[in-house]
């Protein structure tokens, strides 16, 4: 997945913001999951939580961390089309 991430990028499917995004979460995913029983023990001793629990609690907060991210993106396309479609009519007016 990292290699088809990067792959989109040179293709600008992604900018770098994006793309930055995805090569952490499937690093992450990959670096947890070589070494799960450290984390374990790292989590069970200092943290005093079972992995299963720290891995869904760190998920749902990235999960909400796109969606506001796509939340601020559809309110800047928002206002994007308001710009563009105002400009028209107002082309269409003087015409």
């Amino acid at each position: 997945m990292l290699f088809i991430t990067y792959k989109m990028y040179q293709k600008r499917r992604f900018d770098l913001k994006g793309a930055l995004l995805w090569f952490c979460l499937w690093g992450g995913s990959v670096i947890a999951i070589l070494l799960f029983q450290q984390i374990t023990h790292l989590t069970t001793t200092y943290l005093d939580v079972e992995p299963q629990d720290l891995f869904i609690f760190v998920a749902i907060f990235v999960l909400l961390i796109i969606a506001f991210n796509f939340y601020s993106q559809l309110i800047e396309s928002k206002k994007k089309v308001r710009e563009i479609t105002s400009e028209l009519a107002k082309r269409d007016a003087r015409n």
